[in-house]
């Protein structure tokens, strides 16, 4: 109360209402923060103004104050990833600086950082792009809408319920099955994939249209339906016709059946974008884990092998064979839990914190065994994400060199420091020009 009121009651009650009349509360608790790390373990953060790049894991339920810096990501892929020395080499172009220190700016640091598998995501997005249709713009909905009146109708057809339930999951084996490109992202949650977006603002663009209307918890035609259905069909094309097929395999399904079947395809989608291995196990690991998940009857190990077996035989899903070969991701994902666990260890038995303990990583008079070893997971780190992008033919040089301020590191060499950027940069406007291109 002593530090809080005082700062408040001098604000402008008619500008920040409840900043002054509920004063004890937080302002701004980003909701939007919290719906995107809800289905996730842990959260990356890192602080917004440090000296150091230094990540670390932290469990997701805390309340991040604005000079932390939180990634969605809970994977140890993207850790090794952004604590890389290929991360920070862009930070420290892109960032501005405080006296000393670098500020994590996300727009100018995150958000223009070309990621290793970004080109092949761009060029995936343009194949959908090049059907003759308009792109979809970042704030419209229309062709989320659209599908969901052909879904509608093709579950009118059969006289299927058309709850949010049922129209959630259709929507989700439409978008990984068909690939339609929806905008709505699926979230794990407690009755498996979920979309907020679809629930709201897809079916708000359909209302504005007057081409849907949402009453007692259902999906209901409105004035201009067959308008809905018809934009559907033509920006869909061909995918229109599998989109019925689609619908007619899934009408055997009760709530429970399409529950089993859609978690196991979030899963396996989820595991594909991380790029580890489509095993029975790993399925059965992923499903065990969805922290979201109540019925955990539905899915006994027997129930959820017998699922990931009959998508298999229909062609839903394809396993990975059973001693996968390393992939790359798989690999730099290892070292990075590697490295993150041999840091706790030594911040553990010498009680330091993270400041201090990169204080002796970068201190070439330190040459004690468990900074030793940090540095070689860090130079194998940073390898292993050099691969991911294809450039192993550059040689990182890892060795003590001083930065542009005087201070000494323990990092890529400067002949190096310079291609990765190059490297980075050019990538960057790769990227730019297809999304320019392609819409």
């Amino acid at each position: 109360m002593e530090r809080v009121w005082p700062e408040r009651r001098v604000k402008d009650a008619k500008k920040y209402p409840r900043m002054v009349h509920e004063w004890w509360k937080h302002w701004n608790n980003r909701q939007e923060l919290y719906r995107a790390i809800a289905p996730l373990r842990r959260v990356l953060v890192r602080s917004r103004v440090s000296e150091l790049h230094m990540l670390a894991f932290v469990p997701k339920g805390y309340v991040y104050g604005d000079a932390t810096i939180v990634f969605a990501f809970d994977d140890d892929y993207h850790f090794a990833l952004l604590q890389s020395g290929v991360h920070e080499v862009w930070l420290r172009k892109q960032a501005s600086s405080l006296r000393t220190d670098i500020r994590y700016t996300p727009t100018d640091c995150f958000d223009t950082f070309p990621f290793p598998a970004q080109a092949n995501r761009n060029l995936a997005a343009h194949a959908l792009s090049t059907t003759g249709q308009p792109a979809q713009t970042p704030s419209d909905y229309l062709y989320d809408a659209a599908v969901l009146c052909l879904l509608l109708d093709e579950l009118r057809r059969r006289q299927r319920p058309a709850d949010e339930f049922t129209l959630q999951k259709h929507a989700f084996v439409a978008k990984e099955k068909l690939s339609i490109p929806l905008r709505s992202q699926f979230e794990r949650k407690a009755a498996g994939p979920w979309s907020h977006d679809l629930r709201y603002r897809a079916i708000h663009a359909g209302e504005k249209r007057r081409w849907l209307r949402w009453e007692n918890n259902r999906l209901v035609p409105a004035a201009s339906f067959s308008k809905g259905v018809e934009y559907a069909r033509v920006f869909l094309g061909d995918k229109a016709a599998r989109l019925a097929e689609l619908v007619q395999d899934l009408q055997g399904f009760g709530h429970a059946g399409l529950e089993r079947w859609t978690t196991v395809l979030k899963v396996v989608s989820d595991l594909r974008k991380q790029g580890r291995p489509i095993t029975l196990d790993a399925i059965q690991g992923e499903v065990d884990a969805w922290h979201e998940k109540r019925l955990k009857e539905l899915f006994t190990e027997e129930s959820v092998e017998y699922t990931v077996r009959q998508m298999v035989r229909q062609g839903w899903i394809q396993l990975d064979e059973t001693k996968p070969r390393v992939s790359l991701y798989e690999q730099a994902a290892r070292l990075g839990a590697e490295y993150h666990e041999h840091r706790r260890q030594i911040m553990l038995a010498r009680r330091l914190g993270l400041t201090k303990t990169y204080n002796l990583f970068h201190n070439p008079a330190c040459q004690d065994a468990d900074i030793l070893r940090l540095r070689e997971l860090h130079a194998a780190m940073d390898r292993a994400i050099l691969a991911c992008y294809g450039w192993e033919d550059l040689n990182p040089g890892h060795d003590f060199y001083p930065n542009d301020r005087g201070q000494t590191r323990y990092t890529l060499s400067p002949e190096a420091r310079r291609e990765v950027l190059a490297r980075l940069v050019e990538l960057n406007l790769e990227i730019a020009n297809q999304e320019k291109r392609h819409g």
